[in-house]
């Protein structure tokens, strides 16, 4: 999850996405995504494997604090996920009226990348 380079893979909307500086990827990881035809910039803010996992991503319109904690279960990891949205100009208005299809496209995403976390090497998924 921490690999933004993944994203393209799941998220339909992502076109391109590439790490921008060395890695290892860890805390201050820098990626560039191209969304829906526009770039973003995204950074890794907390890595503290295994447990959580924190993004600010800033875009032309909206900046996003995405924070992700992990928790262990008989079934496997359950993930819970916080989108903080901070709108720039004429967003401050438009958002409120976007909430429902934000909300839609966050849960069709999710599906998404659960179901690529279940078909990679490793998953214990069948």
């Amino acid at each position: 999850m921490a690999d933004l380079r993944n994203e393209a893979q799941w998220n339909e909307h992502v076109s391109r996405a590439e790490l921008t500086n060395a890695e290892p990827i860890g805390e201050g990881s820098q990626f560039v995504l191209v969304n829906r035809g526009r770039e973003d910039t995204a950074t890794i803010r907390v890595f503290d494997r295994p447990e959580r996992l924190e993004f600010a991503v800033s875009s032309t319109g909206l900046d996003i604090d995405i924070i992700y904690t992990f928790a262990e279960t008989d079934a496997g990891t359950t993930a819970v996920s916080i989108f903080n949205a901070h709108p720039k100009g004429f967003m401050k208005g438009l958002l409120p009226l976007l909430m429902p299809l934000i909300r839609r496209e966050l849960i069709k995403q999710h599906a998404n990348f659960t179901r690529f976390c279940e078909t990679q090497p490793g998953s214990t998924e069948t």
